[in-house]
This record gives C-alpha cells, structure tokens and sequence, in this order.
C-alpha cells in the first residue's frame, strides 16, 4: 500500500479590521408637546358637603295681651353669633320700641336705653352684658337686656331663646331741652337731650331771652311729660 503525504499549513489570520459605519445620518424633527392627561379622584375634602353655620331660633312674646287674652309671639331664626338682638327684630318686622322709643331712640347706638327687653329663656346663648348695659341695668334684673347690646349666638353655639317685649322704653330719666327761637325772620326750633339719669319725673317752662325751652323728664314707665 503506497503511503499518502499531507502538508499542513498554518492558519493565516488577517489583523486588519475594516472600520464599517453602520449609523444612518441623524434627521431632526420638530419636539412635540408634552400631552399630560389629569384623572380627577373623589377626595374626602372636595366631596364632603359645606358645613352649615349653627342657627338659633328665637321666640318674642308681645308686652300685651290680645283680645283672647293670649300674648301674640312672633319667630324668627339668625346664625349664630352674627347678629345683635335689635338688627334680628328691625329685619324681621318685630316691633321694639315702645311709643317713646320710636321717636327718640338712637338708632343702635347705646345711648338711649329705649330697646330694653326681657330674656326668659335661653340668656346662656347671649354674650354678657356690656359696660353700657352695666350702666343703664345696673339696678334692674339680670334677664333684663339692651337689644343694641345684645348678640345672638357665639357663632358655635345653637339653640332657642325666647324674648319678652317690654314697653318699659328706659330704664333711666332722660331731661330733654326743646327751644323755640326766632331766626331770619321766622322761627326756628332744636332739641336736645342734656342728661341721663335715675330719679323722678316733671317739666317745666323757661323763657332764655327771646327763646322759650321746654325741658322734658323722661318717666320711667315710658310716659312723657312736660311743660
């Protein structure tokens, strides 16, 4: 059997890398806008139902009877801690001022004493009483109450508080002055209240030159006299 040669060669191996660039040209486009899309949850805050501001009801017995002998009462209702008794009853058509008090009354302002009434039921949904009140109350009793003076409610408290009207008009004697004087020909007349105080009751005539004063006592029981 003949033999059979074979030549082996080594393996050549080629170091050279040829570089390919496989990368596209860059192309830019216009940038969008972001889109943001919202997803509206139900939250305890914005689904709870706004909370209701505490009411007091408020009940007012006539000072006088009617023909059936039965006090009229009229109703009315106000939030709490946002009103004065007077603006309550003045808003509501419900009658405070006696025949004095309609005429001379100083309009809210705690000078006159003319808004009194009486507090029977529910005095601990009331503020206390004011330095004013002090003043013209002071010798009267605790559940008598100036309405100019008197806020309904706390603005947290609620319930019901019935009033009494009263035709007291004030607690005080108020002297008035009221003169007549001649002016530009004609006449001309002023009034003026010139004190407040405790004590009786009168009038009186007195010639100032060519003006005549007229001086008024404020009664306590709500007459007035004069001269």
């Amino acid at each position: 059997m003949a033999a059979t040669n074979f030549s082996l060669r080594p393996l050549e191996f080629s170091t050279t890398i040829t570089a390919v660039n496989h990368r596209k040209p860059a192309t830019f486009l216009p940038r969008k806008p972001p889109t943001f899309i919202s997803f509206a949850t139900a939250s305890p805050e914005t689904t709870a139902a706004p909370t209701e501001k505490p009411e007091i009801e408020l009940e007012f017995i006539g000072p006088k009877p009617g023909a059936d002998g039965k006090s009229p009462i009229d109703r009315a209702k106000a939030i709490s801690g946002e009103k004065l008794l007077r603006n309550i009853m003045l808003d509501n058509k419900i009658e405070l001022y006696a025949a004095y008090g309609k005429v001379m009354n100083c309009g809210g302002g705690g000078s006159c004493g003319t808004c009194i009434v009486e507090i029977i039921d529910g005095k601990d949904l009331l503020n206390d009483r004011t330095n004013t009140e002090l003043r013209y109350l002071k010798k009267k009793p605790e559940s008598w109450r100036l309405a100019c003076q008197t806020i309904v409610g706390n603005k947290e408290n609620s319930g019901k508080v019935v009033v009494q009207r009263t035709d007291v008009g004030s607690p005080s004697v108020h002297l008035w002055l009221i003169w007549v004087e001649e002016f530009g020909g004609g006449m001309r007349c002023g009034v003026a209240m010139v004190g407040a105080f405790e004590g009786g009751g009168g009038g009186g005539v007195v010639m100032l030159g060519r003006s005549i004063a007229v001086i008024w006592w404020r009664l306590e029981r709500g007459d007035v006299g004069g001269g």
